[in-house]
């Protein structure tokens, strides 16, 4: 058995109880990209437009990653966008995290899932077809 876990946050007390160190493990991804705010981040995960989903290591359970799940609605598929994913031990808890997150995505009635970042992403998820290569151009 592992010694890490992946769960979805499903109440406000888990939030509330953990928030600071939720935003901190959000705030690493989220600034590196420059595209949103942990504020807005969490306001979609309140408005239920997004989902939380926590990293636990051992059995004290400590929080050592935190990543969200949004729904993105293309023309003929929706795929479940796993997003804003930082943390510790990361290469070891993410393979985990998708035995847990492939039947969460299954029975949610999403067509698949995808991720965005950077090339050191595609081994840790060898399922995913990375031969695809999003290119962007900052004006700024």
């Amino acid at each position: 058995m592992s010694e890490y876990a992946i769960e979805m946050v499903t109440s406000s007390e888990t939030f509330l109880e953990n928030e600071q160190k939720i935003r901190e493990l959000l705030a690493k991804p989220i600034d590196r990209y420059g595209l949103f705010t942990v504020d807005g981040v969490i306001d979609k995960i309140a408005k239920g437009q997004s989902t939380l989903w926590l990293a636990y290591k051992g059995p004290e359970r400590e929080i050592i990653g935190a990543f969200t799940i949004h729904p993105m609605q293309y023309e003929l598929k929706t795929r479940a966008l796993i997003h804003q994913c930082g943390g510790e031990d990361v290469e070891e808890w993410i393979p985990e995290g998708w035995k847990v997150l492939r039947p969460w995505v299954i029975e949610n009635g999403f067509d698949g899932a995808e991720i965005i970042g950077r090339k050191g992403w595609a081994k840790l998820f060898p399922e995913f077809n990375s031969e695809w290569v999003w290119l962007t151009y900052d004006l700024d």
